[in-house]
């Protein structure tokens, strides 16, 4: 594998801005479970909406410094990937799971575990706590992360190629969301734990590390569209929250929607713009 290079990039600033903000989902969801329904109810939901950004942008961030800084690495080297993966991410996410599991079992989502097998499908589906979904998520990416590194190496600067697989996995994402908002229920709840629903993220991370200098000028001339965006899908999300049971109705405000898609992008292009500015 390559050195890493010692200076931060867009992902570190994607990574640390999402770790901060998916801190205050469980916060807001707790406060809010119980509330009557006020301004400051509806306000402390509409900050749930702002922080839906968090899985996009994390996945976008690892795939992106990832690209960056291994972008030649192959199958050859996932061995060792995967060492330090295990040792930075995956250990620090097994003492989290335990700690909720034992420790706290009361937080536990969908069903509580009642024997070693439930205990360990708790363990592995992200329901221990009502946000390691999130690291089940990008614990996902982190395995597949050969494939990142071949598409790299397959767009390899070309932008006919780039623009191709950005278009298709467009494509794709529009397919999966039609596909989510038909297949979901509660029952089915594991749809939200699958890859597929980020995968888009991934390989924008990926086009974006492998064009940076062109991606960065981008970002510099659209982010104050982007910024508009934000703010009108935030408005939005208000005047829908104004109309639905608080907190079960915060399903409302998913990822897995069209505008919520477009939302992600616009927030991950301003906070790469920050850094930009910042560099």
């Amino acid at each position: 594998m390559t050195k890493e290079p010692p200076t931060t990039d867009i992902g570190d600033y994607l990574k640390v801005f999402s770790c901060t903000a998916v801190m205050l989902q469980p916060l807001i969801t707790i406060v809010l479970r119980g509330s009557e329904i006020t301004s400051t109810t509806i306000l402390l939901a509409t900050i749930f909406s702002f922080v839906k950004f968090t899985a996009p942008a994390f996945i976008f961030g690892i795939i992106y410094t990832v690209i960056r800084n291994n972008e030649s690495c192959t199958l050859q080297d996932y061995p060792r990937f995967m060492k330090d993966s295990w040792h930075n991410l995956f250990i620090p996410t097994i003492l989290w799971i335990l700690v909720y599991l034992i420790i706290m079992p009361q937080v536990q989502q969908v069903n509580h575990y009642h024997g070693m097998v439930s205990f360990a499908w708790q363990f592995i589906n992200g329901n221990a706590a009502p946000h390691l979904w999130y690291s089940v998520m990008m614990l996902q990416f982190i395995v597949l992360m050969p494939f990142f590194w071949w598409l790299a190496r397959y767009i390899n600067r070309n932008s006919r190629r780039a623009l191709s697989i950005g278009i298709g996995a467009l494509c794709f994402h529009m397919l999966w969301l039609l596909g989510y908002h038909i297949l979901y229920s509660p029952e089915n709840y594991l749809l939200d734990r699958i890859f597929i629903s980020f995968f888009i993220y991934g390989v924008y991370g990926v086009i974006t590390a492998k064009f940076a200098s062109q991606v960065e000028y981008i970002f510099t001339k659209i982010w104050w569209a982007c910024l508009i965006v934000i703010i009108f899908i935030l408005y939005r999300n208000y005047l829908l929250l104004e109309h639905i049971s608080l907190p079960t109705g915060l399903q409302a405000i998913s990822y897995y929607r069209f505008d919520m898609t477009l939302y992600a992008f616009a927030v991950i292009v301003c906070l790469a713009t920050l850094y930009i500015y910042q560099r």
